[in-house]
């Protein structure tokens, strides 16, 4: 149950358990890294149980992991760029289904790029100099955004339509479980989009990601000399961010939804709200009154453990989870991502408290934790309790757990960077 009143978290450090925790971190990365046979590529996975990534938490995660080892974050982009659709759908995830199977396997029931492929990709073209990675890079994601311009628009609006919750991986979310949204696509293809009378929705944080993903492959272009299609993907950028303010900003409370067939917003307050920030859709000055009234606010996203995945103040707020849940608990992929927007909007004090919060998380609990109590700052559920995995897991020890811990510390100033 995520309820509690408690003092505010002080921060210590221990550099005796700190070290120690550090060095698990390492470890457990380690042992995510993974080639599968029939793709000749070592590919940073999820976590250890089931032998797949995911493209929420991949495009991020391998990029970071660049600092340790910027060949298995190369490898990881270069998975999806080669099981690429012909169409240019990328698949939501590859691996195995079962723990015993060798070969890969791909999934293109959900889009599920929380973070633009493109935009990591950019960065670690920059990073490791390679104009052939950068070559590739922008021939794939190209081809992506043509998918989304073709099978994501059939509403013709120009923003980005989503059509099941695992859209943008947002489990248990009030926005979608409360408007009857499927959880994947018809026939596992994304292209496809289910039958009920709510959907297709209008998504800002959807809209937001492919925005980012045109301002990364307007720089591609620009560092290739294809000067025109620089121009031209700059101009589809600003053009959807125009219509994410326009259609999805309630002009009431300032709040972004999504925005149902009727052109009604849906006033549900989660987490859609960060991919607009994350990816810079917003100037200072949109940023500031939203800061102010939801994203920094105590009663609403800031809270004791940031931050939370649903408002707390919103009348669908999960008090009562279903398991794994974007419906409240704060979340540590939310946590991670910070790291992308925070200092970019002059939020480097509020930044160094999330990061302290994080990592009392981790230095606190036996397992690298992903999802807790947004008041406490316990474990909100335990995977094993659920059955997705053969070993009783905390919900955590994923990559994303370990790579937030070793940043968050490097940041802080507390390991050595």
């Amino acid at each position: 149950m995520l309820e509690g009143n408690v003092t505010k978290p002080v921060f210590t450090w221990d550099p005796n358990l700190g070290a120690s925790r550090e060095q698990q971190a390492l470890a457990g990365l380690h042992g995510l890294i993974h080639r599968f046979p029939n793709l000749d590529l070592p590919v940073l996975l999820l976590t250890p149980p089931l032998k797949t990534t995911w493209l929420e938490n991949t495009a991020l995660e391998s990029l970071l992991y660049a600092r340790i080892d910027p060949v298995v974050a190369q490898g990881t982009h270069e998975a999806f760029f080669q099981l690429q659709r012909a169409d240019g759908l990328f698949p939501c995830m590859l691996g195995a289904d079962q723990p015993d199977q060798p070969a890969i396997g791909k999934g293109f029931g959900q889009i599920q790029q929380n973070v633009p492929l493109a935009r990591t990709a950019w960065e670690l073209a920059q990073l490791m100099g390679k104009e052939d990675f950068l070559d590739r890079a922008y021939a794939a994601c190209g081809r992506f955004d043509d998918w989304i311009r073709t099978f994501r628009d059939t509403r013709k609006t120009g923003l980005v339509e989503m059509f099941c919750t695992y859209d943008m991986g947002q489990d248990n979310s009030p926005r979608c479980t409360h408007i009857g949204m499927p959880g994947g696509c018809p026939d596992n293809d994304a292209a496809n989009c289910p039958r009920y009378e709510n959907l297709p929705v209008l998504a800002p944080d959807l809209s937001a990601v492919v925005f980012g993903g045109r301002r990364a492959l307007a720089a591609m272009a620009t560092a290739l000399g294809k000067t025109a299609e620089a121009t031209m993907w700059t101009e589809r950028a600003e053009s959807l961010r125009h219509l994410i303010i326009k259609h999805c900003q309630d002009p009431d409370d300032g709040f972004f939804y999504d925005v149902d067939p009727r052109g009604r917003h849906l006033h549900f307050r989660g987490s859609q709200l960060f991919p607009l920030v994350q990816e810079h859709v917003l100037t200072q000055a949109e940023f500031e009154p939203l800061w102010c009234r939801y994203l920094g606010n105590p009663h609403e996203f800031w809270t004791p453990y940031p931050f939370a995945s649903y408002s707390v103040s919103d009348p669908y707020f999960e008090r009562k989870l279903p398991g794994n849940s974007w419906g409240g608990p704060a979340n540590c992929n939310l946590g991670l991502r910070t790291l992308l927007w925070m200092e970019h909007y002059g939020r480097q004090s509020e930044l160094k408290t999330l990061m302290q919060r994080w990592v009392s998380i981790h230095l606190r609990h036996p397992g690298f934790i992903w999802q807790v109590n947004p008041w406490t700052g316990d474990p909100s559920v335990n995977y094993g309790d659920l059955g997705f995995f053969t070993n009783n897991l905390p919900m955590g020890n994923f990559s994303v757990c370990y790579l937030a811990y070793l940043e968050f510390t490097r940041r802080l100033g507390l390991i050595a960077p």
